[in-house]
């Protein structure tokens, strides 16, 4: 009896966590959907560049803003869906 009691528990325990797992990794989508416009803007920005584009030293540094800031969103995410 016991041992039905546990697998029972263990059933139930087993239910929640991939419950938990569904809700976390919906979560992570969403949120590679809201940051997929910024990685569009920067695959859009450098499909216009040629070899005579040239950029002043503030929007280079809006650039390198712009990407470093998605690479830690991207990290956070990636770190996340790991987890899960």
């Amino acid at each position: 009896m016991q041992n039905t009691t546990e697998s029972a528990a263990n059933i139930t325990l087993e239910k929640e966590k991939s419950e938990s797992t569904q809700r976390s990794l919906s979560s992570i989508l969403g949120d590679f959907e809201r940051i997929a416009p910024k990685v569009q803007a920067i695959g859009g920005l450098f499909t216009c560049l040629g070899p005579d584009s040239v950029f002043s030293a503030t929007e280079i540094t809006g650039i390198g803003m712009l990407l470093e800031d998605l690479g830690r969103e991207m990290s956070d995410l990636i770190g996340e869906a790991v987890r899960c």
